[in-house]
């Protein structure tokens, strides 16, 4: 083997191992997310559930706002399937992330 291929070699996989480390330390150290409230950090208070109507200002506006208004019942968050699918999200945590990390190595 040519040792300029053996060095390229031997390099890339040590600095792969280097950041190996440094995401696995970043894990330990909740360096990247912000913990539980990471999902909810781009709604605002009461939009979590609802859609955005891109035809707002087109010339159905007018319809649109009182179909809205007719099925405003309709779009009630169910809470209970809410917890359980943060449960389940939960839950889903460490195989997901044991199966990123296979990935990488």
């Amino acid at each position: 083997m040519n040792p300029a291929i053996a060095f390229l070699i031997s390099m890339t996989f040590l600095i792969s191992v280097g950041g190996l480390f440094v995401m696995v330390w970043g894990l330990a150290n909740d360096q990247w997310g912000d913990g539980t409230t990471a999902a909810k950090t781009i709604f605002a208070k009461g939009e979590v559930g609802s859609g955005e109507d891109p035809a707002r200002d087109g010339p159905r506006r007018f319809e649109l706002r009182d179909e809205s208004a007719a099925s405003e019942g309709l779009s009630t968050i169910d809470q209970e399937e809410l917890a359980d699918r943060r449960i389940f999200d939960r839950s889903s945590r460490q195989p997901v992330l044991w199966w990123l990390t296979s990935s990488i190595v």
